[in-house]
């Protein structure tokens, strides 16, 4: 009875793990994506009050400005090119909401901002698409916007989730510079940098090993 019980344990285990793995495969398998943009809801600007200026007006203007670039230059902030799909729609509602929620007292920093696995996995847990409730959702869940004299850069974390479940399939962080004139230009340039050198392939390589 005993070697029944741990057999079939062993059975039980074997199967969670292939479904996971069969999540993560479906990642790259399918070929149209939900699209949520770009969430600053737990972004550190680390910086001076003269690097960032106008705290109010980015919290309150500027985030949503650059997640507004992928709809009015779809072409240079190319999703589907960049996660090679047929299909991409974009669903902002929920990250227009959570990027003018960041506390402005706790905002401005001096020490760089870490995210954990499981603070990533709470955000997307508070995901509710009214649209979309099945299928690959993916988002950019931003980190740091760094401001320092010798190069400016941003950090954020790639991921892909099971809308469904909010399950976390996919985590990975990208480090960007940053450049340009006024606010939305000069970030928005480490989320082009990201997309523009983020190779799909290599990551499926990575998750198959």
């Amino acid at each position: 009875m005993k070697k029944l019980f741990v057999l079939t344990a062993l059975i039980l285990v074997a199967y969670c793990a292939k479904l996971v793995a069969q999540d993560v495969k479906s990642v790259f398998s399918t070929m149209e994506i939900v699209w949520f943009g770009l969430d600053f809801s737990n972004v550190k600007l680390v910086g001076t009050s003269v690097d960032f200026a106008n705290l109010t007006d980015i919290r309150d203007r500027q985030f949503n400005a650059i997640n507004n670039l992928f709809i009015s230059e779809p072409v240079k902030y190319d999703i589907k090119k960049a996660f090679k799909k047929d299909k991409a729609t974009n669903d902002f509602s929920i990250v227009e909401k959570r990027n003018i929620s960041p506390d402005i007292d706790k905002l401005l920093v001096q020490t760089e901002n870490t995210l954990s696995k499981e603070t990533i996995a709470e955000i997307i847990k508070a995901y509710n698409p009214k649209e979309a409730t099945s299928g690959i959702g993916a988002c950019f869940v931003m980190e740091n916007l760094i401001k320092l004299e010798k190069g400016s850069h941003a950090t954020m974390y790639i991921v892909f989730f099971d809308i469904a479940t909010k399950k976390v399939l996919v985590c990975e962080k990208a480090d960007s510079i940053a450049g340009g004139f006024g606010f939305k230009n000069f970030w928005a340039k480490t989320i082009f940098l990201t997309l523009d050198k983020f190779n799909m392939n290599d990551l499926e390589n990575k998750y198959n090993k």
